[in-house]
């Protein structure tokens, strides 16, 4: 199972690396000590107030390989969010299953946001959670019984209760992304005695949104060949208060988050998870659609990075015409490389003498902020 392996990995580790911005806690909770880990975004300024966005673990897992698999903390750093990975009781969430956790997640995760947004800068207008499998199911849970306080979630191979779905009954709408393969054997896309199908899990949203007819079908560009899938974005835009729904659809991918730090099962390479939950969670707070003339926008554009592994240079394709900046970081979040257009030619930058390992490139324009991921070698 994904779960196992992940831990094989991290056991294997004898160097684990860990920002200064990331800490671990505890706290009491219905009389149990729950704990988890938090991650302050590069250049954390108390003065300032920050989105905070849960990532909750799958089934059989935990924060530190959620953390690890997902590898979000790069895209917190890259756009300035705080993201926070909680522990669930004997490795699950509980979200109306017959068995797996028993505890009151819903209130811990509740509390466990006030008591952080007392020692930090926390914008509680701008309240997410997304999370992988189980931890999908319990953003849907937030998303059900916690909507006053959470602006949008987010969920990764993760669906509904078939009870819960019925249940369901949130005080305000939802905007809502899911992410799912056709061919996840864990929960299956048809659905099963544990879980929704998927397409009715995203059309209870829809309805409960009250989205029109008007749906937009976009194919993700299929930049990586070998991944052994394809993906869809659909959207649905046209809902009250302008509120969206946006399904991606991955056509033959598995069970595993889009662009993960490891490959298990078919992984789509053609977009990243991380940004394209955060692009939809900056367009709204609790009052709704923010605006913003700095608003982030979907990977969809096309743009595309060579060689990738890099060596030497990288050169990149399909830039927005309004490009300002283009930064490379590590995966510590630290700036290695920063790039303004008066550069000679801002399509072609010199990485030889980057270490190797996992690097990210930053581009931003006017209107613009992406993140493209690659690996120097």
């Amino acid at each position: 199972m994904l779960q196992r392996f992940i831990s094989t990995i991290l056991l294997s580790v004898t160097v684990l690396f860990i920002s200064a911005q990331t800490t671990t806690g505890t706290i009491q909770h219905d009389g149990i000590t729950r704990d988890y880990i938090l991650h302050l975004p590069t250049g954390y300024d108390e003065s300032k107030s920050y989105p905070f966005v849960y990532n909750l673990h799958g089934f059989t897992s935990n924060a530190a390989q959620q953390q690890f698999y997902s590898d979000m903390d790069a895209t917190a750093d890259a756009n300035g969010f705080i993201v926070c990975y909680p522990n669930g009781i004997g490795a699950s969430w509980n979200v109306g299953w017959t068995f797996g956790s028993t505890a009151d997640d819903v209130g811990f995760l509740v509390t466990l946001v006030d008591a952080l947004a007392v020692d930090y800068s926390i914008d509680s207008d701008r309240l997410y959670s997304c999370g992988m499998s189980n931890g999908g199911f319990m953003s849907y849970k937030l998303a059900c019984d916690a909507s006053d306080r959470f602006a949008a979630i987010a969920s990764v191979t993760g669906a509904m209760v078939p009870d819960e779905l019925e249940s369901c009954d949130p005080i305000r709408q939802m905007p809502v992304m899911q992410i799912h393969g056709t061919s996840d054997p864990t929960v299956a896309y048809g659905g099963s005695f544990v879980s929704a199908p998927i397409e009715e899990v995203v059309s209870f949203w829809v309805e409960g949104n009250g989205c029109g007819l008007q749906v937009d079908t976009i194919q993700v560009e299929d930049i990586d060949l070998s991944d052994g899938c394809t993906a869809q974005r659909i959207e649905y835009t046209d809902c009250t208060d302008d509120k969206e729904v946006v399904f991606y659809k991955i056509d033959g991918g598995e069970h595993t988050w889009p662009d993960a730090s490891l490959t298990i099962g078919v992984t789509n390479r053609d977009f990243n998870a991380n940004q394209e939950i955060w692009n939809f969670f900056n367009r709204f707070d609790l009052n709704g659609p923010i605006l913003s003339n700095n608003e982030t926008v979907a990977l969809d554009k096309g743009i595309s990075l060579f060689p990738n592994p890099a060596n030497n240079q990288i050169t990149l394709s399909n830039l927005p015409s309004d490009i300002k900046q283009i930064t490379i970081i590590d995966a510590m979040g630290r700036t290695i490389i920063s790039q303004g257009n008066s550069s000679e030619n801002i399509e072609s930058i010199n990485v030889e003498n980057l270490v190797n390992g996992l690097h990210f490139l930053i581009i931003e324009g006017e209107s613009t902020r992406e993140l493209v991921r690659f690996m120097k070698f």
